[in-house]
């Protein structure tokens, strides 16, 4: 109800039904074009194939270019901003010749490599001949080592710009602090936290309240969510290591504080690790991000499901209908000169001629100016989901979570102690007629729990 005063023109056009963050039903499914539907199976043109029509108002030699460091996920958007900016070839190539779609990723060479066979559509050089045109000085440059150990890498000093899947895990803000290290986060692309399953699996969508049920171990049958997988119906919750950026958003953005079943023998080390067991498990089931599976990990023996009625791809990612929709950012220690390469290669990154690269990329560009859905809150300015909010009605009474249920304070004051280690920002609506001294209880109440950043919005309910 409160959030109908913050509902915006440009979000009312583009869907009506996330003004209060609802799941969609299936008969009001939504989704992108059909390619971004089965972009696994599908070949979709791979980033970086062609020519530019402008050139960058920004040229760095490969000497001067900054150690650049992030998410397996980010490695091809890294190497195509690199290679735009120092004027150097780039070309992807496959691990292997996999009939399941073999790992690919986007490298800096001297000169492109014929693939074996031919350049015909679909055809890439393997990685056992990139040796030969690797421009070894550049890929120096722009190794990624993961989203954990890019963190890692940026707080030690060893990198200076990392381009990263989410914000820091508990246990990276702890390191930070010990070394007095700050960080200049700021969103430079969409991506999509999506969940995955094997092909012949006939789920096709799950709600946001299923997945949290089938992670905290409440669901445990396929068909108890519709589903009639081959053999025994169990299901098996894959999940991934601790500190991969795919563990600590599924903690962060889905999970919100609500335990993971244990089982190691269902944790994947790397992100090829879902889909090693995902192509031949009927049973399982993962998460990953839109990026990663769409452009770096094809297998047409996985596929993706629906979230809420709503299939993660281009159009549903830019208008942030997709629930788990996620940002990319470019992240620096704080205190950056200005006339550095690594300050001139972030701020070029956010201006309009890098934002074609990052759409070049094959991720969704941040934008400018645009709205989230449901809330009139700038893009990069820290929107939380609907699952995030808290409300504050005129009587002084509490809400939260994507039901909007009332709550008591102890039981607010549970909830907070538990989603604390995964916040980032928290925004509390509070209505203009509550008490001084109500809103004053509740905003310490979150500076107890030890919300590092919350946002307070005062509105109007509708009378």
């Amino acid at each position: 109800m409160l959030l109908r005063v913050i509902l915006t023109l440009a979000i009312a056009a583009i869907t009506p039904t996330t003004a209060n963050c609802q799941q969609i039903p299936p008969s009001r499914k939504q989704q992108g074009p059909s390619s971004e539907a089965g972009a696994a199976s599908t070949s979709p043109k791979l980033p970086g194939e062609g020519s530019l029509d402008f050139e960058p108002s920004l040229k760095l030699s490969v000497d001067e270019y900054p150690r650049l460091d992030g998410s397996t996920s980010a490695h091809p958007l890294g190497v195509l901003v690199a290679c735009r900016l120092t004027r150097t070839k780039c070309q992807w190539f496959a691990n292997s010749r996999s009939s399941t779609g073999p790992t690919r990723r986007l490298w800096p060479v001297t000169r492109l490599q014929e693939p074996e066979g031919g350049s015909k559509p679909g055809r890439m050089p393997l990685r056992s001949n990139l040796g030969k045109v690797l421009h070894k000085e550049l890929s120096d440059r722009t190794r990624h080592t993961g989203t954990h150990g890019s963190w890692t890498n940026l707080i030690n000093g060893k990198a200076d710009l990392i381009l990263v899947c989410r914000k820091p895990s508990p246990d990276e803000w702890a390191h930070a602090r010990e070394n007095n290290v700050e960080f200049d986060i700021r969103p430079v692309a969409l991506d999509a936290f999506v969940f995955l399953v094997n092909a012949e699996n006939n789920v096709e969508n799950l709600s946001v309240q299923q997945i949290r049920e089938i992670y905290s171990g409440r669901i445990t049958d396929w068909s108890q969510v519709g589903g009639d997988p081959p053999g025994p119906d169990d299901i098996h919750p894959y999940q991934r290591n601790s500190n991969s950026g795919s563990q600590v958003t599924m903690a962060r953005l889905v999970m919100r504080g609500l335990d993971m079943v244990e089982a190691a023998s269902m944790v994947q080390t790397g992100m090829g690790g879902p889909y090693s067991v995902l192509d031949h498990e009927e049973r399982g089931m993962g998460y990953t991000f839109y990026y990663y599976h769409r452009y770096m990990q094809p297998n047409p023996k996985v596929k993706i499901i629906s979230v809420g009625g709503v299939k993660p791809g281009a159009t549903t990612i830019t208008s942030r209908l997709y629930p788990y929709t996620t940002e990319v950012y470019v992240v620096s220690r704080k205190g950056l000169k200005a006339n550095s390469p690594a300050a001139k290669v972030r701020d070029w990154l956010l201006s309009q001629e890098g934002q074609k690269i990052v759409a070049e990329s094959g991720y969704v560009p941040i934008g400018k100016g645009a709205t989230a859905s449901g809330l009139g809150v700038p893009v990069g300015a820290g929107l939380l989901f609907c699952v995030r909010e808290t409300r504050l009605d005129a009587e002084g009474r509490l809400y939260f979570g994507h039901k909007n249920e009332q709550c008591a304070d102890a039981e607010f004051a549970e909830h907070l102690k538990k989603v604390a280690p995964y916040e980032d920002e928290f925004i509390l609506y509070a209505d203009r007629a509550v008490p001084f001294e109500r809103l004053a209880q509740v905003v310490n109440m979150l500076r107890k729990a030890g919300i590092p950043n919350f946002k307070l919005k005062v509105t109007e309910a509708d009378r």
